[in-house]
């Protein structure tokens, strides 16, 4: 297991800035959090957060291709902090 059980702390503003800046390539996730970069396999962080990490694919940057999508509009259309 990646974490303890009796882990508890939640980031609820990192979880979203890990996610946003969150890229997939190869099996391995890769994202940036205050200059700290990050990477997990995706079985490890299935197992972290208790997900299955096998199975169907999934659709990478979805959102990219749509008209009138801004990333960064939608990372401070979440987040708790203004542009």
């Amino acid at each position: 297991m990646l974490l303890p059980p009796s882990y508890r702390a939640v980031y609820p503003d990192l979880a979203r800035v890990f996610y946003s800046n969150m890229e997939i390539d190869k099996g391995v996730l890769t994202s940036n959090v205050k200059g700290t970069p990050t990477s997990l396999t995706v079985k490890g962080f299935g197992e972290a957060v208790g997900i299955p990490h096998e199975g169907a694919g999934i659709r990478i940057n979805v959102n990219a291709n749509r008209p009138g999508y801004n990333k960064t509009e939608f990372y401070y259309g979440i987040a708790r902090i203004s542009e």
